[in-house]
């Protein structure tokens, strides 16, 4: 019994400081936060640095004044991250003096079912909401004008957002990631964005600016708009396939990113631009089609696309820019134009590219252009390419043979490295070539050959193929001649055939 009654005191004694915490910062005041002061008569709410209490918050409210140095102030703001990471906060009252409301707010209060937004906010900051996921309803005000970057990226639970006559910004990607939401539709009276079928637009509707996260299946691009706005589709998961009609001229940054329900994509010809990491982390894409008219296929455009095995990549394409392929695991083989000038750095790094043909007028192999790329077994080098940077090749450790022209004259730092089974011939003299740290350590061989022995390679390599080429003729002309042959002998036998009758 004795032991029973100094367990229970034991542990009250450990749960009192804990009690009284939470009843001291949930119920009584918002002890976690301090202010900051704006101007003669405002301030601002914001966490203080290093105070750890505001993550046992379950209810707040905001004051609408505070008192400082025997000053009274008015709450106008609410500061960046000021409530970030509250995941127990479920309600909050914010006083209709603010009218701000800060970057990362209230990001990450996953237990936040709705908020009461008063008719005083006139902004809201980039990803106040950011990963919302349970806040199911928030009811705009007609005085917000202002809208950032993710506001309500992640907000999961939310089905319908109404865009009031006054908004005059709204950040890209302010509604996207929101699994459930079905429609966007905005104020007949707002004269700068427009809403259709639940759809987000420009005024006009020229720009579409955002697809709702819970379309499902085949989505085809209305027939008035010609652009793609940045993000537009960004994680609309459930789209299996989604129809670019001719008229679309440019898609913007991120615009398919996280879309993995797709698994096949056509770009018309009519499109001229696509926007960096268009198709960037879609899981499930296989294979891309692209028709002559883009000049350049930009930064990241389908990195991590896991699934990747075929793209047409047209003749119109000059550039390929930096991270363009990174970890497409299952692009094999890739056939790029003649047209194109420049391969940017970790364009196909860690990739699954078992072999390739480098266009004819590239002069720089850029940075980690194939790093790691431990499937590949063969890639020539043309002529022309005067420089590889560091890490090229890292640890591409299937690569074979390569054959380094004597137009290059810089090899980095640590281009070969680990190439363990590769043999490596160069055809120029040691002192002739810029040879970095490490450029081929652990390769199998390094072979330098001068000018002369390069030209008797070269008339080897001609001869063999012209050899090849004479064989293959002869045997050509064998099969020719016993063909001739077994046609004479079959007319002779009909001859024979008729004389005899």
């Amino acid at each position: 019994m004795i032991k029973k009654i100094i367990k229970r005191i034991f542990v009250a004694i450990i749960l009192l400081p804990i009690i009284l915490l939470l009843l001291g910062v949930i119920y009584f005041h918002i002890d976690p936060f301090e202010y900051e002061i704006l101007t003669d008569t405002t301030v601002e709410l914001n966490a203080k640095e290093d105070y750890y209490n505001k993550y046992w918050l379950i209810w707040v409210n905001i004051p609408e004044k505070v008192e400082i140095d025997n000053k009274e102030y008015i709450v106008t703001n609410i500061g960046s991250s000021a409530f970030s990471y509250c995941y127990l906060l479920k309600h909050v009252k914010i006083p209709a003096t603010v009218t701000v409301i800060g970057e990362r707010a209230f990001y990450c209060c996953e237990n936040m079912t709705s908020i009461n937004i008063p008719a005083s906010v006139s902004r809201i900051e980039d990803h106040a909401f950011l990963d919302c996921k349970h806040l199911s309803k928030i009811d705009l005000p007609a005085s917000v004008k202002y809208i950032g970057e993710g506001t309500f990226l992640g907000c999961d639970a939310i089905t319908s957002i109404d865009i009031p006559a006054k908004i005059e910004h709204i950040g890209v990607a302010a509604f996207n990631a929101c699994d459930n939401l079905e429609n966007i539709n905005v104020s007949c009276d707002n004269v700068y964005f427009s809403s259709a079928d639940g759809l987000l637009f420009d005024k006009d509707k020229i720009t579409l600016l955002c697809v709702p996260g819970n379309k499902k299946g085949n989505f085809k691009i209305p027939p008035y708009v010609s652009q793609i706005g940045e993000q537009a589709f960004r994680e609309c998961e459930k789209l299996t396939n989604i129809d670019i009609h001719a008229k679309i001229k440019k898609i913007g940054d991120c615009a398919f990113e996280n879309c993995n329900g797709l698994t096949y994509f056509n770009i018309p010809s009519t499109v001229s631009y696509i926007g960096k990491g268009i198709f960037s982390s879609c899981d499930n894409l296989e294979t891309v089609e692209i028709k002559d008219g883009i000049t350049s296929i930009e930064n990241s455009s389908f990195s991590h696309c896991y699934k990747l095995k075929s793209i047409t990549i047209p003749e119109s394409v000059k550039s390929i820019k930096d991270n363009v392929f990174w970890c497409c695991y299952n692009l094999n083989s890739i056939k790029i134009p003649n047209n194109v000038t420049h391969i940017g750095e970790d364009a196909f790094g860690c990739s699954g590219l078992t072999t390739i043909d480098l266009p004819k007028n590239i002069n720089t192999i850029e940075k980690n252009a194939f790093y790691r790329c431990d499937k590949l077994i063969s890639i020539d080098i043309p002529m022309g390419v005067t420089s590889i940077h560091e890490l090229a090749f890292y640890n591409c450790e299937n690569l074979e043979t390569i054959i380094i022209p004597s137009s290059v004259h810089h090899i980095g730092d640590r281009a070969f490295y680990d190439c363990k089974n590769l043999d490596v011939v160069i055809f120029n003299s040691e002192k002739d070539v810029n040879i970095g740290e490490d450029a081929f350590r652990n390769c199998k061989s390094v072979t330098y050959l001068t000018e002369n022995q390069e030209k008797e390679e070269t008339e080897n390599n001609e001869t063999e193929e012209t050899e090849s080429q004479n064989d293959d003729n002869a045997d050509e002309n064998e099969i020719n001649e016993d063909e001739n042959s077994e046609e004479v002998e079959f007319v002779i036998e009909e001859e024979v055939q008729e004389e005899d009758n």
